[in-house]
């Protein structure tokens, strides 16, 4: 005979449920999938007031452009853009006068700029609301421990109406599509599927830089013996060449003399740009009085912090005791941190994140979702402050607007400590 504990009691969020509360409980679940589904709702409306005017705006403007010039013959990271713009009636930055993305991005860009401006930008729109549905599936399957589902539900709607999100339509951006194979490959390598998801990140890196902090991992991250090394290594190497092949050698070298010198006059210190080099640069700046001007100093500084930023998470990783999509998260925390520019829209790279330590901490109780539920939230949520006014100490609102660093090191202390070996999940979240 069954006992009343198998028969009537539930755990949930670390609570038991009995008879006495069940139907409590049923509708406040049914409450949040309606709160849910309407969320979504907004968020769709919004996102669709957002693009509203960006098939002339930044930065579509200059990823069409320069793939249209590579069309053309033309070389996109010395070929003026002003000119360009004006007769088309695009949005011109003067920061930005030539190209400056990466190689693999343009030529990938040039799978549509043949269109006209119109037709490519809807081309664009499509790709990026299908990597948002398809990240949201990828992080459903990487951090799913049984249930109903209501709890990805609302993590979506979060997602979906977070300011990162807004920000990347509203600049028509390239980070969901980064952030999806991000994802896809942590998923990958959960389900041992190591080559693959070697491949996957290696391409990512490919076209967007950045993620090539990640590839060291990728690489090692339970490593079955030389032979499966040397398939990861194979697998990198290939998607490598395929790259160069795509691209050629001429447009790398290019982008190395005339894209990276743009890259680095158009960012630096920016009320938008929440990365540790900017912070160094900003907060130095305010010290000193002159936040245009910083001193000479924090430009190496905020690159050492970078670099401290990623020492801490593979160390960490090193550690051991973290499942793979843990560590996945402690890595892409830093390599945000880490970067020379990390604009507000770069925050969905921290979907993985969020949903990691949401999940992490469901398992216990409500004392940690109280904590990991609004850490996830601001995790989505950068520019919070951009209300705020200005004032004295010029340096304690500097240290205000950067306050996403600060929830990205909480974050990444408690998925290192909600997600060590003794807390059981899903034997895929496990491997």
């Amino acid at each position: 005979m069954s006992s009343y504990r198998d028969t009537a009691a539930t755990p949930y969020l670390g609570v038991v449920t009995t008879p006495s509360n069940a139907a409590s409980r049923r509708a406040l679940l049914l409450l949040m999938r309606v709160g849910a589904f309407a969320a979504i709702a907004v968020g769709a409306a919004r996102i669709a007031d957002t693009v509203a005017g960006a098939d002339a705006r930044n930065d579509f403007a200059h990823y069409y452009l320069s793939a249209r010039m590579l069309l053309e013959g033309e070389n996109p990271y010395t070929t003026p853009l002003a000119p360009r713009c004006e007769a088309l009636g695009f949005e011109q930055d003067p920061r930005i006068p030539y190209g400056a993305n990466p190689p693999l991005l343009i030529r990938s860009m040039a799978c549509i700029a043949w269109a006209p401006p119109g037709a490519a930008y809807l081309a664009w729109l499509l790709t990026q609301v299908g990597c948002l549905v398809g990240l949201a599936l990828v992080l459903r399957r990487l951090t799913f421990q049984g249930g109903d589902g209501t709890w990805q539900l609302v993590g979506l709607a979060v997602l979906v109406n977070s300011s990162a999100v807004m920000t990347h339509f509203y600049y028509s951006q390239v980070q969901l599509p980064v952030a999806l194979a991000i994802a896809g490959a942590v998923l990958l390598r959960v389900r041992g599927r190591t080559a693959s998801a070697m491949a996957l990140a290696t391409a990512a890196a490919a076209f967007k830089l950045y993620p090539a902090v990640l590839l060291p991992w990728f690489l090692l991250s339970g490593l079955r013996g030389w032979g499966d090394l040397a398939k990861r290594v194979a697998a990198a190497a290939a998607v490598g060449l395929a790259a160069l092949a795509v691209t050629g050698p001429e447009m790398w070298l290019s982008f190395v003399q005339e894209g990276l010198p743009v890259i680095q006059l158009s960012v630096g210190g920016s009320w938008t740009n929440y990365s540790l080099p900017s912070l160094a640069k900003m907060l130095s700046g305010a010290v000193a009085g002159d936040l245009a001007s910083p001193p000479a100093w924090s430009a190496p500084l905020g690159k050492l912090l970078g670099l401290l930023a990623i020492a801490a998470a593979y160390g960490r990783v090193l550690y051991g005791g973290l499942k793979p999509a843990a560590e996945a998260s402690l890595l892409c925390l830093a390599m945000m941190a880490a970067s020379l520019v990390c604009w507000s829209h770069y925050f969905v790279l921290a979907a993985l994140p969020a949903a990691v330590l949401t999940a992490g901490a469901r398992g216990r109780g409500p004392r940690a979702m109280l904590v990991a539920a609004p850490l996830a939230v601001l995790l989505l949520w950068p520019e919070l402050d951009a209300a705020t006014p200005f004032f004295q100490p010029l340096a304690a609102r500097v240290l205000l607007h950067f306050y996403p660093l600060a929830v990205m090191g909480l974050a990444a202390w408690m998925i290192a400590d909600a997600n060590s070996a003794e807390i059981e999940k899903k034997p895929q979240y496990e491997q």
